[in-house]
């Protein structure tokens, strides 16, 4: 996506796939939107592969983390994620 296509308030799905093939999957709400980034809440975590639980910590916590906006898709209506 690019920032012109999301919206404060609104929640996406946050796919980030890493190196090793996996990848990690997660419902997030845009906090606030930047030039580069958008800064996100975490609502969900679907899969958590980033070797350390940071996804599920930053939902726990509800600490945010700014994220590239090409790593955001649009959250379809009736959408589940597994």
């Amino acid at each position: 996506m690019k920032k012109d296509e999301v919206s404060i308030g609104e929640k996406y799905i946050y796919i980030l796939r890493c190196a090793d093939g996996e990848h990690c999957v997660s419902l997030v709400q845009i906090k606030e939107c930047r030039n580069n980034c958008a800064i996100v809440c975490f609502e969900e975590v679907y899969k958590d592969h980033s070797g350390n639980g940071y996804f599920r910590f930053l939902k726990r916590t509800g600490h945010t983390m700014a994220v590239s906006y090409e790593y955001l898709e649009k959250l379809d209506d009736g959408a589940v994620c597994k």
